[in-house]
């Protein structure tokens, strides 16, 4: 047998690991008082740019708030208006309008206003774990994704299930938005002092919805108390994918087994010769 590979195989080789590297699970920590990062405690009115850490990739996650609180549409229900992002170093949280800024409605909970962190992402992300820094009595949290086309305008929307599309406004789930789940905080692990879910899907979008845990958006009701939800949002951890940019969209195989599948016909043969 030679003691050299075969060019190709190593062409795929490389490839392989290239494309192992580019599909690194990658964190987006949401950290205050560093350069670049607001001030802790501070507020961040608009919203605030994080990179990921633990991977070399440049795909960068903008951080809002949303809450329930903007005019009456369809179904007398209100539409979604945007809130203030404020940040500690046990994670962010949401303060919308009227709000207390005091603990612990500085966070994000559904004690009144239902309030959301939108996660906007420069390039699509399967989404597959949320951290939780801070949390007072429970933190069951739920999660949405965008798949539908273009880019979402919050503004149009309300979170009913019954707010078709078409009206004056449109609920989040006919609105082009997917409910992920929800996480009660019984499914959490404990890692030190974060408390971590899982996400299992298979869905590859720029734009995420993160909050207390809502009834009101779609799904089954799971029968856990609602109202009593305080935590902040810590980190979301993900796999930037190829799709694009814009909506969502199934997750694709992973390149490195694609790539190894082209290269193990051209291995058999080569074995079968030597």
């Amino acid at each position: 047998m030679p003691s050299h590979l075969p060019r190709r195989l190593i062409a795929v080789a490389v490839l392989c690991a290239a494309s192992q590297s580019a599909l690194a699970t990658s964190r987006w920590t949401f950290g205050c008082g560093s350069t670049g990062l607001p001030a802790c405690g501070g507020t961040v009115d608009a919203s605030q740019t994080y990179s990921a850490t633990g991977t070399s990739t440049t795909n960068t996650a903008r951080v809002s708030g949303w809450a329930n609180t903007g005019a009456v549409g369809d179904n007398s229900q209100a539409r979604l208006a945007s809130g203030s992002i404020r940040t500690w170093s046990t994670g962010l949280g949401v303060t919308s309008a009227g709000e207390s800024t005091t603990s612990p409605n500085h966070a994000l909970d559904s004690s009144g206003p239902d309030e959301f962190v939108l996660v906007s992402f420069a390039q699509a992300v399967n989404l597959t774990n949320v951290g939780v820094g801070w949390f007072n009595t429970d933190f069951d949290i739920t999660v949405l994704a965008f798949t539908g086309s273009g880019t979402p305008n919050l503004t149009n929307n309300t979170l009913s299930a019954a707010d078709l599309a078409g009206g004056a406004t449109t609920g989040l789930i006919n609105g082009g938005w997917t409910l992920v789940g929800n996480r009660s905080n019984a499914s959490a692990t404990l890692a030190g002092t974060v408390n971590n879910y899982t996400l299992a899907n298979n869905i590859s979008s720029s734009h995420w919805l993160i909050g207390a845990y809502n009834t009101g958006v779609g799904g089954t009701n799971e029968g856990w108390t609602t109202g009593d939800d305080f935590f902040k949002l810590l980190h979301v951890g993900g796999l930037t994918t190829p799709s694009g940019g814009g909506g969502g969209a199934p997750v694709p195989v992973p390149g490195t087994l694609a790539l190894i599948a082209l290269g193990l016909p051209f291995l058999r043969r080569r074995l079968a010769v030597v």
